[in-house]
């Protein structure tokens, strides 16, 4: 057995004997920080729960802002970032420069504590996706070189997400935090063309009189949109509504060309153009 093969083994058994502890993801992400991933020079450590309703939130972190972390709590697969997009591609992705994050998700240019080398993986069990976990590091790490130790950690991590999990729909709470309702009961999972406009609105600073004037709608009207916008990013005021709005990257969506309520935006679960510096291997084991 070589060197690398014994150092993965006493890596897993140690990341198992810690988990058998049941620590929370917070540390459970400050563990892969500290000690799993620490010849590697890492940063910050985020992960991402998916669940059957399609939410994706930050579940643990550690080295992230707390804004960041608060921004990423409600997510659902039709948003674009690195940790919903290896989940829905069921791939990892690598980002060895500022830049090439900046090519794939130019809305997190403004963003610097996302903006360090990075390291997204799947966290599966079987065929089922569970979650993501999201490595920064204080310099561009060898992708090869990390894969293995990324391959030795993530199933370990989708078990323990799996046996945490939450009990199945039919049993427990509706859940309804992170995306609004529409007048029907349907759960929202996008904001509709008016919404998208008015949040764009709302991000110039405009008061809901002046962007009641702009777009040619009552005042209730728009804070009736208004309220449903938080409900959807599950955000607590307008300020902090524009804030996950940047980090999910709506405010980089085109504008719609028309407000009236009819125009509904198309859902977007195309792939994104890769960046020659990023990275996604092939070779490597299926992830479902």
């Amino acid at each position: 057995m070589s060197q690398q093969s014994v150092q993965q083994t006493d890596q897993t058994l140690t990341l198992l004997s810690y988990l058998a502890s049941k620590p929370t993801l917070d540390d459970v992400a400050q563990f892969l920080v500290l000690d799993v991933f620490q010849e590697y020079k890492p940063r910050a450590a985020l992960i991402s729960v998916f669940d059957s309703t399609g939410d994706v939130s930050a579940a643990g972190s550690f080295g992230l802002p707390a804004d960041i972390v608060r921004a990423l709590r409600h997510m659902s697969l039709w948003d674009k970032s690195p940790a919903v997009d290896v989940i829905r591609d069921g791939k990892p992705l690598a980002f060895a420069t500022r830049e090439s994050l900046v090519y794939q998700y130019p809305w997190l240019e403004k963003h610097e504590g996302l903006l360090n080398p990075t390291i997204v993986w799947p966290l599966t069990l079987g065929t089922q996706r569970l979650g993501s976990l999201h490595v920064q590091f204080a310099e561009p790490v060898e992708q090869a070189e990390a894969a293995p130790v990324f391959i030795a950690t993530a199933p370990i991590l989708g078990l323990y997400l799996n046996l945490r999990s939450t009990p199945p729909a039919s049993t427990e709470p509706e859940r309804i935090n992170s995306m609004a309702r529409s007048g029907n009961g349907q759960v929202e999972t996008e904001l509709s063309a008016r919404q998208l406009r008015i949040l764009h609105l709302l991000a110039e600073g405009l008061t809901n009189p002046q962007i009641a004037a702009r777009i040619g709608f009552s005042d209730s009207t728009v804070r009736q949109e208004t309220m449903a916008i938080y409900r959807f990013l599950g955000a607590n005021g307008r300020r902090e509504a524009v804030h996950i709005a940047g980090l999910r990257g709506l405010l980089n969506e085109q504008q719609p060309a028309s407000s009236m309520p009819g125009v509904e935006r198309q859902s977007a679960l195309t792939g994104h153009s890769q960046h020659p510096s990023v990275w996604s291997p092939t070779s490597e084991a299926s992830f479902g």
